[in-house]
């Protein structure tokens, strides 16, 4: 659902990541690496699959303590001469919808995209939400953690975005 409403390509899977910082090794596998070119510029987004339910917390990135996805995201933005567009995490666990009778399968199907919707950080810019998530006009998202008022601009109380300048110090610490 996710690839086929939004713009963005699947780049690589299970990539092997290995960074070197003076005499620590770190090592992972990047569980999915995505792309999209515009006239802009390229853009990356980064989205871990996790069989729990994970979000990222700022508080934690500022601090260091959950390093993981901005480290990746710094790695392949750098590798790929391009722009930080999200990272994200996404649920693998089957959800459960609470169904009263009376409920249609369209309303199901809605309630299903929201359960699978990414959790995580989306670049704060309205054209690169809308490509990540092209049926968004207002409203929230059932892709990315956005939620667009009746005026079709962002809500910063509502949604897990973050600006270019707030990625990019993010990415020097990682």
């Amino acid at each position: 659902y996710q690839i086929q409403n939004g713009e963005f390509e699947v780049l690589g899977n299970e990539l092997e990541f290995r960074k070197r910082i003076d005499n620590v090794e770190i090592t992972g596998k990047i569980d999915r690496l995505d792309g999209l070119e515009t006239e802009n510029g390229k853009y990356i987004r980064i989205i871990d699959y996790k069989s729990s339910d994970k979000n990222i917390d700022l508080n934690e990135l500022i601090s260091g303590t959950q390093i993981q996805l901005i480290t990746y995201l710094d790695s392949m933005t750098k590798e790929n001469e391009a722009k930080p567009a999200g990272m994200f995490y996404f649920g693998l666990i089957d959800p459960v919808i609470k169904s009263s009778k009376g409920k249609s399968d369209e309303e199901i199907k809605e309630e299903l995209k929201k359960k699978f919707r990414m959790n995580g950080m989306i670049l704060a810019d309205i054209d690169i939400i809308k490509r990540m998530d092209k049926t968004l006009d207002k409203g929230s998202s059932n892709s990315v953690p956005v939620y667009l008022d009746k005026d079709g601009n962002i809500s910063k109380h509502r949604s897990n975005v973050i600006t270019k300048e707030q990625f990019t110090k993010l990415q020097e610490t990682a």
